[in-house]
């Protein structure tokens, strides 16, 4: 067996699978801790005028649109939705009260 060549191998197969962990880790990361807690805290409030505010907050907890439209995914019910609502573009309505957030960063 020639040495050199297999050590090659071992490492080339070594260094891909590492990469390849490494990409998985950073594609699932999904939402922070704190964008999470700022959602559940504004879908645990039933009463829509105390809910306000607390939905305001999660645009900055959040730092990006993804993000906060990731963690409404999770807690629907910050906005009033269901499960099996599409909460894709909800970020437009948090973000016209509070343009300078982080998560309404590019959204128009």
């Amino acid at each position: 067996m020639n040495s050199p060549r297999f050590a090659a191998a071992i490492f080339l197969l070594a260094a891909a699978s590492l990469t390849a962990c490494a990409g998985d880790e950073s594609e699932d990361a999904g939402p922070s801790a704190e964008c999470l807690d700022a959602m559940s805290a504004a879908a645990d409030e039933p009463d829509p005028d105390a809910a306000d505010p607390l939905i305001k907050d999660t645009a900055y907890a959040c730092d990006s649109p993804e993000e906060w439209e990731a963690a409404l995914a999770e807690y629907p019910g910050a906005m009033g939705l269901t499960e099996r609502a599409d909460v894709s573009g909800s970020i437009n309505t948090v973000c016209y009260s509070v343009p300078d957030a982080p998560a309404c960063e590019g959204v128009e």
